[in-house]
């Protein structure tokens, strides 16, 4: 069974930076991905203390559409195509 989460009632999914990060990692054609503990607390009910996305782009083209739309990149692990990026919400 597969369960989708509703933008509407998570505020993290809509919030800005969220969407930033989103729209550079699927800009022409990208695809991206909420995973791990962000979907699980969603579907829990729980707070949604950070969240992790996932793509299938190649290291490198990650770090180019991050660093094209000026995010703080913190750290790169190429090996498992990991980024840190620092977001603020309010």
């Amino acid at each position: 069974m597969s369960t989708r989460l509703d933008p509407t009632r998570h505020a993290w999914m809509q919030a800005p930076e969220t969407a930033a990060v989103l729209a550079a990692l699927t800009k022409d054609g990208g695809a991206a991905r909420f995973v791990g503990g962000c979907v699980r607390n969603a579907l829990l009910g729980r707070n949604v203390n950070d969240i992790d996305i996932a793509t299938p782009l190649l290291p490198d083209a990650g770090m180019v559409r991050l660093n094209f739309f000026y995010f703080l990149l913190i750290a790169a692990s190429l090996r498992v195509a990991r980024y840190i990026v620092i977001l603020h919400f309010s």
